[in-house]
């Protein structure tokens, strides 16, 4: 067995991600790898990547810098996020890139947005994800209207991911009350696993 170290600090999403990708790609049940980061965002999603793939994981923190510890299971391509998605029928995803709705009047954009999200969890097909990036994100933080929406799709497994970089260009990460924290490698690899996007 072989243990690998990617020291990934200095590096914004989704370089962390991609490089544990590639490690991952490399090794074989029972390696363990050691990712190296220093910000809570590329963390969580290095974290989340690794557990998508059936690898026990464990993190710690000193001094700032956050250690996650992997060790590979036995196959490492069940995460929907390493590779494309060629099933017939697949399910669309929703990109929200605005707290608004077209374009024209800004509160009827807000008006048009909220029944749009709120018309979700009755979508058929529902969507196999939600995703928000820009100012998108504020709709899934607090005091966003459409929250509970947004908790009842989850429950139906729909993934809703909201972009790490837009929580803290926006200063919001604290107030991301629905979905997950996730990165642009993500993001794409979801759009392209996608029947088709619905961009609202």
């Amino acid at each position: 067995m072989s243990e690998k170290t990617i020291d990934a600090r200095g590096m914004v999403c989704p370089r962390p991600v991609m490089l544990t990708r590639q490690a991952l790609s490399e090794s074989v049940a029972g390696d363990t790898i050691e990712i190296l980061i220093d910000n809570s965002t590329a963390c969580e999603n290095v974290s989340r990547f690794l557990q998508g793939n059936g690898a026990q994981v464990s993190t710690s923190t000193e001094e700032g810098i956050y250690r996650v510890k992997a060790v590979v299971a036995a196959s490492v391509d069940t995460c929907p996020t390493c590779a494309p998605m060629y099933a017939e029928k697949r399910p669309p995803v929703v990109a929200i890139t605005h707290v608004g709705m077209g374009h024209g009047s800004e509160e009827l954009g807000r008006i048009l947005i909220q029944a749009c999200i709120n018309t979700l969890p009755s979508l058929e097909p529902m969507p196999s994800a939600v995703i928000f990036y820009n100012s998108g994100v504020q709709l899934a933080c607090e005091g966003s209207p459409v929250l509970s929406a947004l908790t009842e799709i989850e429950k139906k497994g729909v993934s809703v991911l909201v972009c790490g970089t837009c929580l803290d260009y926006f200063a919001l990460k604290q107030k991301r009350k629905v979905g997950v924290v996730s990165n642009m490698f993500e993001i794409l690899s979801t759009i392209a696993a996608a029947g088709h996007v619905i961009n609202p």
